[in-house]
């Protein structure tokens, strides 16, 4: 849905400040010294625009299952995980925002994410998630509604999350886009809670030497009013 919606803004504009916020928001989380000088290597999962913000910052990035967004300091790879982890390619940081954790069919799924992690990252790896188990009970089914400017005409962006009345933890994701009385449905994505304590105890199991959860900077995803908490793991 990210890749549909940024056709919709002036890329060099908007999408680019957007970027370098959330870049910064990130790069600020958990006490981590970050900066260009280091020569770090960051791998982004995902179509977060963190990848196009760390390219403007000045850092040394690569980005996997993205937007496919230009930008001369980004490197947007085409392999899939299997083929990358096949090269033996580590990064000093891997990044997967925009609950990447919770984008599984199945607890094992997730497992198996987290675990690919001390293969790819030397230092560190970023994430984030909702706190689902203290979520207000009207939220738990739909997210406030976000309005896109756009000049092909504004888009009312809704998502609602279709709980599975078997699995207390699982739900289906469902995105509608809404753009001068079209209504587009996004491709539903199978979706998993992911607790802290749950997180915690499945990065410990796959070798993590700390575990953090910063309280005061959060991470809000393009286009949603939602915030969510910044976990970084070390390895």
């Amino acid at each position: 849905m990210i890749d549909y919606l940024l056709k919709q803004v002036n890329t060099e504009k908007t999408f680019s400040s957007l970027a370098d916020t959330k870049a910064n928001t990130l790069l600020s989380a958990c006490n981590q010294n970050h900066d260009p000088s280091n020569n770090n290597k960051y791998l982004v999962i995902g179509e977060s625009v963190v990848a196009h913000g760390l390219a403007n910052l000045g850092y040394n990035v690569e980005c996997i299952n993205g937007a496919q967004a230009d930008h001369p300091n980004l490197i947007n790879l085409s392999s899939s995980m299997l083929e990358l982890l096949n090269t033996g390619v580590k990064y000093d940081y891997v990044i997967a925002l925009d609950e990447w954790l919770c984008k599984a069919d199945t607890e094992q799924q997730q497992i198996d994410k987290i675990n690919l992690m001390p293969q790819l990252a030397k230092k560190g790896f970023y994430t984030s998630v909702k706190d689902y188990k203290n979520m207000n009970s009207r939220d738990r089914f739909f997210e406030e509604n976000f309005e896109l400017k756009s000049d092909q005409g504004n888009c009312i962006i809704i998502r609602k999350r279709e709980w599975n009345q078997q699995d207390r933890q699982a739900w289906t994701q469902k995105n509608y886009v809404i753009q001068n009385d079209d209504l587009t449905v996004i491709e539903p994505v199978p979706c998993r809670t992911m607790y802290f304590k749950q997180l915690a105890k499945f990065s410990s199991d796959a070798g993590a030497k700390d575990f953090q959860v910063d309280k005061k900077l959060m991470y809000k995803p393009l286009f949603s009013k939602s915030f969510e908490y910044i976990v970084y793991i070390s390895f």
